[in-house]
């Protein structure tokens, strides 16, 4: 499942990084926390408030994913980059 697989895949990938490890955890909190909220949507009255739960915590999970890309998974990709692509 996508909440847990890809903090899971970080904490794999940057096991000696104690930061990276901590942020991984923080993101695994929110895709936990997301799917906790997003299973009460379907409640008659209460519904719309856990739509719009699920909505922010949504957004602040693929905030921290792209916090934590930018912070941590910059350099791989640029060696990755100019290692597979082609320049002119």
């Amino acid at each position: 499942m996508l909440p847990f697989g890809i903090p899971r895949s970080f904490a794999k990938q940057f096991s000696d990084n104690q930061e990276a490890l901590k942020h991984s955890e923080k993101i695994f909190g929110l895709g936990l926390a997301y799917v906790v909220v997003d299973f009460f949507i379907f409640l008659p009255i209460l519904g719309i408030i856990f739509y719009i739960a699920t909505l922010i915590l949504f957004i602040l999970y693929w905030v921290e994913v792209v916090k934590f890309k930018n912070n941590f998974l910059v350099n791989t990709d640029n060696e990755t980059a100019s290692a597979c692509c082609y320049t002119e």
